[in-house]
């Protein structure tokens, strides 16, 4: 079959147009796991966390949430971490 004046590629040839690859219908299926059926067991098993185990787990999973810059740590002048306090403000 001929090309058609402005086609880029034969007709009848990969998926039509507004189609979506098999793979990005994957990973759209796992990111809707992700947001439903995952974040609610997550937040199960975080209930039942004891405190010395969710503030690490919660802070940990805190940075995938929105990228971070870089993780800094500050140390004393004999090189043992110092005991800092983190606050945490939204804005609206």
């Amino acid at each position: 079959m001929a090309f058609k004046k402005g086609d880029k590629k034969p007709p009848n040839s990969g998926i039509r147009k507004g189609e979506k690859q098999l793979r990005t219908r994957q990973w759209e299926g796992i990111a809707e796991y992700m947001i439903e059926d995952g974040a609610t067991r997550f937040g199960d098993i975080m209930k039942d966390l004891p405190d010395e185990k969710f503030i690490p787990t919660y802070l940990s999973i805190l940075e995938y949430f929105k990228p971070k810059l870089a993780r800094q740590e500050v140390t004393g002048k004999d090189g043992e971490n110092q005991v800092t306090e983190i606050i945490v403000s939204f804005k609206k």
